[in-house]
């Protein structure tokens, strides 16, 4: 739901070129236009195979690299990790505010660099520290129905709970536009993993990803 896809299903614009999402009970798996058709279908049929032990899944994941780097495709990123709900439940333990284009300057001086993302309009909440922003979370990705949550924590702030205060104040925001609030990490950030444990998050998936250098598209069709 947060990419965008062309009237065939394939993904466009800025999305992974392979993006593989796994519940208990379903697996979507999508392609980017840009990736050519043998290797579309491949790692269809990949995708489509029982899924092995967790100690296995390492395996999984070098099979869906080894389909594109025999089309001889330059990787450039590669993300596998979990999806999960933020609850209802999951509420402030401190101070907060919405942060908008008009208060954004509450990001300065150690979050700085969300600035642009305040000025696009989607719900974010920054948990504050002295009258500053101690930790900021927004909808990274977003669509009508499903937002997902990129958070940052300030250096110096880190482990006093604010991360923990962002997220929960953002998820209100994002069920607010009846939306779908997801928290989604990758399985080595551990921090990032005990907040989803803090939060009381509802694990519902895992997701893998790959991106492509630019030129892709010159590979035979």
């Amino acid at each position: 739901a947060v990419f965008d896809t062309d009237q065939h299903g394939f993904l466009t614009g800025a999305a992974p070129h392979l993006h593989v999402v796994r519940t208990p009970t379903q697996i979507a798996c999508a392609t980017h236009v840009d990736v050519p058709i043998p290797i579309a279908q491949h790692v269809q049929l990949l995708s489509k195979r029982q899924r092995s032990r967790p100690a296995d899944w390492q395996n999984e994941y070098a099979d869906f690299l080894r389909a594109f780097d025999d089309f001889g495709a330059d990787i450039k990123a590669v993300r596998a990790g979990v999806l999960a709900i933020v609850p209802e439940s999951a509420k402030p333990v401190g101070e907060t505010f919405e942060i908008t284009s008009l208060n954004a300057e509450l990001l300065h001086p150690a979050l700085t660099e969300w600035i642009p993302d305040a000025r696009l309009g989607r719900p974010m909440v920054a948990a504050v520290s002295n009258g500053r922003a101690a930790a900021v979370c927004t909808s990274a990705q977003a669509s009508n129905y499903v937002h997902s949550a990129g958070v940052e924590t300030a250096p110096n702030e880190r482990g006093r709970g604010f991360a923990l205060s962002a997220v929960a104040g953002w998820s209100a925001l994002v069920r607010a536009q009846n939306a779908i609030p997801i928290y989604a990490t990758t399985f080595d950030n551990i921090a990032s993993l005990r907040l989803a444990r803090k939060l009381g998050a509802d694990l519902v998936g895992s997701e893998f990803s790959i991106h492509l250098q630019p030129g892709i598209t010159k590979m035979p069709r």
